[in-house]
């Protein structure tokens, strides 16, 4: 399974090199897309399943508009802020592998509102199966 990629930044230039980068190293793990306008992420997001969401701090995004399904994190310049208008926040400039981590650790906050996979659910059972001969 991919994660699915939103980032909506100004710099078209930066966009189209990041896109590139998380593309090559990233492919079979993240499924990108890129946008510079506003109003093409609130239709998408209604329409595409995304699962992780950047939005530049350049942009006055409407949280509303965000699935309950979807992390969000503000995508900024600088490494000393840790949180913008009480959201998470990721520093654009710095190692790729850093910047997939921290879109790792966003998706997996909201593992639970993407799968719906609740383990203190009553309905909710595990079995597990084991070899009687030993692993073999």
């Amino acid at each position: 399974m991919r994660i699915k990629l939103a980032i909506l930044e100004k710099d078209v230039s930066y966009l189209n090199r990041i896109v590139a980068v998380l593309n090559q190293k990233y492919t079979d793990k993240v499924q990108v897309y890129s946008f510079t306008d506003v109003d093409a992420v609130y239709k998408v997001l209604q329409e595409t399943k995304i699962d992780v969401l950047l939005v530049s701090d350049y942009f006055k995004f409407d949280l509303t508009h965000i699935p309950s399904r979807c992390g969000f994190a503000y995508f900024i310049d600088s490494r000393e802020i840790d949180t913008l208008d009480n959201q998470r926040t990721v520093c654009k400039f710095q190692k790729i592998d850093l910047i997939y981590k921290q879109i790792l650790s966003i998706y997996s906050e909201n593992t639970e509102n993407i799968t719906g996979l609740k383990i203190t659910d009553e309905d909710c059972k595990l079995i597990a199966f084991c070899s009687p001969c030993g692993g073999a």
